[in-house]
């Protein structure tokens, strides 16, 4: 696996950049109601260029059929501090029927108890100025917590590192 975090990091401010800048600074933009949805469009172009092209992720996905999710796994920062260890906490989350999400417990985990695969960047309204510091991550393995297995969940970009898996270590199954 390779270490990416460095790129998604760059796509994160990217975003976030235009967002605050360009449309959230603009009271004439801000409340339009199409314009969330053209950002996203938007949000989706500069995945495959910033993320995507600059991995060479598009082309083996388009060679063999398989979901680009499927390649970058989020790792649990996991550091010994003093006496203890200082663990990455994700959040839980429920997506309502009609539409939102709702946050639910939150777990203590380490990197080898876990595996996560990177979603998206997540800010609870995007109807505001965007930080984008959460990773919004489906599960995709957690042995100690089976009904959490093809869940989603949260998890903050500083307890985290992305990694872009080999041909050979895809993890399959989400």
């Amino acid at each position: 696996m390779r270490d990416v975090t460095e790129v998604f990091e760059h796509y994160r401010l990217t975003v976030r950049e235009l967002w605050n800048r360009a449309i959230w600074s603009d009271p004439d933009l801000r409340w339009m109601s199409n314009v969330p949805g053209i950002f996203e469009k938007i949000r989706e172009s500069l995945f495959e260029i910033l993320v995507l092209e600059k991995l060479a992720v598009s082309d083996k996905r388009l060679a063999n059929g398989e979901p680009w999710q499927n390649r970058f796994r989020v790792v649990p920062n996991t550091e010994f501090m003093g006496a203890s260890y200082r663990v990455a906490t994700l959040r839980t989350l429920t997506r309502r029927q009609g539409g939102g999400i709702d946050g639910g417990a939150k777990i203590q985990i380490r990197d080898s108890e876990v595996t996560l695969l990177f979603s998206e960047f997540f800010n609870w309204s995007n109807m505001c100025y965007l930080d984008l510091s959460l990773v919004l991550v489906a599960i995709q393995d957690f042995p100690s917590r089976p009904q959490l297995i093809r869940t989603e969940g949260l998890i903050e970009l500083s307890q985290v590192a992305i990694f872009l898996t080999d041909d050979t270590q895809t993890i399959i199954g989400v």
